[in-house]
């Protein structure tokens, strides 16, 4: 995987780019913005990523967003 961060606010937002390597080289690039806000007494954490090449490539990021998360959880929980 290769990108560079666009932009990191504290405590508050990140954005980057996303692009898995092809043959040595990046793929198409995606951006990924998560976002963190205070919510009943802990953090909400809202990622957003655009814009997809096919819908199965849309769909293998879901997965694997859902896991880094679930593991997350698991790991604070």
């Amino acid at each position: 995987v290769a990108g560079e961060f666009r932009e990191i606010v504290p405590d508050g937002r990140l954005v980057f780019t996303w692009a898995w390597e092809r043959d040595g080289r990046p793929g198409p690039e995606t951006i990924v913005t998560i976002e963190f806000a205070d919510h009943d007494g802990g953090t909400r954490v809202t990622l957003t990523q655009s814009v997809f090449d096919t819908l199965e490539t849309r769909d293998h990021h879901v997965a694997g967003w859902e896991g880094s998360f679930d593991k997350l959880e698991q790991h604070l929980g």
